[in-house]
């Protein structure tokens, strides 16, 4: 009997220390293992993603560099303010706008660039109204409208032609703009 009893022992000692091992071995090592699946995923996803994220910033530096240069070539530095006259009128003349007085109002100087305000009485039709300010628009100057006032003739035989005000401003680059970005390049930005 007792070799019986051995054997029932033997056996139940077998099965505890079976149930151990799995409490404290097999169960916490299979969710650590699904666990390290898991982060596995997410990082082979990750590295999946990794060209798409690549290509997304690629867009948007062409981008910054398409809209920089538009910025840059806009904002150039204006050698004279007859230029700019000479700009505006020729755009005017192309459009078949007919501009009765253009008067440059006093320059605003900013910490990287200088403001040109202008004063434009006109006299046209509508239609030449909105190619001249499409064609202010579409020119490589950086041209914002602040005011646009538009009043019919007094005249009665030309019912169609519109009188009106448009203040603008044009803006340059200030000459000095760019001189502390060449220091800190040129010092490796110390």
């Amino acid at each position: 009997m007792n070799t019986r009893r051995e054997q029932v022992l033997t056996l139940l000692t077998l099965a505890g220390l079976t149930i151990a091992f799995i409490a404290a071995v097999a169960l916490p090592g299979r969710q650590a293992r699904a666990a390290l699946q898991a982060e596995i995923a997410a990082s082979k996803s990750e590295i999946e993603q990794g060209p798409i994220v690549l290509d997304r910033f690629r867009a948007a530096r062409k981008s910054l560099d398409r809209r920089r240069e538009y910025l840059d070539a806009s904002s150039a530095a204006v050698a004279e303010p007859h230029d700019l006259l000479h700009a505006i009128s020729h755009v005017a003349q192309t459009s078949g706008f007919a501009v009765v007085r253009i008067e440059p109002l006093p320059v605003r100087t900013q910490a990287t660039y200088v403001e040109h305000p202008f004063q434009l009485d006109f006299r046209a039709k509508l239609g030449a109204l909105t190619r001249f300010l499409r064609g202010l628009e579409k020119s490589s100057r950086l041209y914002v409208i602040e005011d646009v006032t538009v009043r019919k003739q007094a005249t009665q035989k030309e019912s169609e032609v519109l009188e009106g005000t448009i203040r603008f401003v044009v803006y340059a680059a200030s000459t000095g703009s760019g001189t502390l970005a060449e220091e800190n390049d040129n010092t490796g930005g110390r």
